[in-house]
């Protein structure tokens, strides 16, 4: 069996950052750049290609500061998902903080006018969803609903994540993560920030 796990400190183990594969920020994820190593040599992430990495999560990129500023993360650009991982080893835990990347909207435009980010007030709420599948075919889905779709304060995004009970030898091959609207939709993208993997 698995369990959801909503800290970080819960699972511990290693972080895989988004920024080991030597590509810069902004850059697309395919084929070719597609493969992230785990820290300790515990195998490496594979993420599925058509998505794409983003550099600092801050306002300025469009991107949601609920994900820590300055931290590289991915980003399903214009769809609610999934963000899809293969581990090269089957992990006992994994998880990470999801969020959704508001619209830009004009608000108060200066002297230069043009967009900034949706306000957290005028955000809607949205459903985190969490698949994964296990080393003897285990397949469970975790849903997390948001109060709202933006907090009012930086790094404070769901962190959804999942383990293996004590004393169950099966281990986790494969994770989705991906977002349902709620309402009218007033965001594009979502996000995932660092992975924390427990080999």
């Amino acid at each position: 069996m698995f369990i959801l796990v909503a800290l970080r400190s819960s699972i511990g183990g290693v972080s895989v950052p988004w920024t080991n594969t030597g590509f810069p920020a902004g850059t697309a994820v395919t084929a070719g750049n597609n493969l992230f190593s785990i820290p300790g040599g515990a195998g490496d992430v594979v993420v599925t290609p058509a998505l794409f990495m983003v550099g600092e999560t801050c306002s300025a990129n469009r991107v949601n500061t609920d994900l820590g500023n300055g931290r590289r993360i991915l980003s399903a650009a214009q769809q609610q998902g999934p963000i899809s991982l293969r581990f090269s080893s089957p992990v006992q835990a994994v998880g990470a903080q999801i969020a959704v990347i508001p619209k830009a909207i004009a608000i108060g435009a200066g002297a230069g006018g043009g967009a900034a980010p949706m306000p957290a007030a005028a955000m809607t709420p949205f459903t985190a969803i969490l698949k994964i599948w296990g080393s003897a075919g285990t397949v469970i889905e975790f849903r997390i609903p948001s109060s709202s779709g933006l907090l009012s304060s930086g790094n404070q995004a769901i962190f959804m994540g999942v383990q293996a009970q004590v004393g169950n030898a099966e281990r986790i091959t494969d994770i989705d993560f991906k977002v349902a609207k709620r309402g009218t939709p007033t965001f594009t993208d979502f996000a995932i920030n660092n992975l924390n993997v427990l080999p």
